[in-house]
């Protein structure tokens, strides 16, 4: 199931949305920017999650290896590899459960057309930039219920 969002940029203060629970699931984050990893790690981490962090394509195929992902956040404007090529990784070359994995994009890059790449290349879910933590818990919560609910109605 593929969904975009688009947020609104809110006041943190005044925002009033419950804080959905990410107890025991591992998140890989990519971000070439060390500033949005390590907010996304304080926001998966005090939700109960497991963060894995990687700033580059190369970083995060390295984690693919050896950790049990459930998830993976991913920015699409990178140097070297883009977002885009780690999502055709999971999608093509991975197996399963990497390969049918939930993949949410991270990104400022809002255009539709960044979008629609994005989603063609395997994205589950497009969120922009900026974000709030509550609604990026829930965004994580939502698409790997979904991929727990799909899952299990394949048996």
């Amino acid at each position: 199931i593929a969904h975009t969002t688009t947020q609104e940029p809110r006041d943190s203060a005044t925002d009033d949305t419950p804080m959905c629970r990410l107890d025991g699931l591992n998140v890989l984050v990519v971000d070439d920017s060390h500033l949005t990893c390590d907010v996304l790690k304080a926001i998966i981490t005090s939700a109960g999650g497991n963060p894995y962090v990687a700033h580059s394509v190369r970083e995060a195929k390295e984690i693919v290896r050896t950790a049990p992902l459930d998830t993976a956040l991913i920015d699409l404007a990178m140097p070297g590899e883009s977002g885009i090529a780690l999502l055709e990784f999971f999608r093509k070359e991975c197996v399963e459960p990497l390969s049918t994995m939930p993949l949410i994009v991270v990104s400022a890059c809002v255009f539709d057309k960044d979008r629609e790449q994005a989603m063609h290349s395997g994205a589950s879910l497009f969120v922009a930039k900026p974000f709030r933590p509550a609604e990026m818990v829930k965004a994580i919560r939502d698409v790997t219920t979904a991929s727990i609910i799909n899952s299990r109605s394949k048996f």
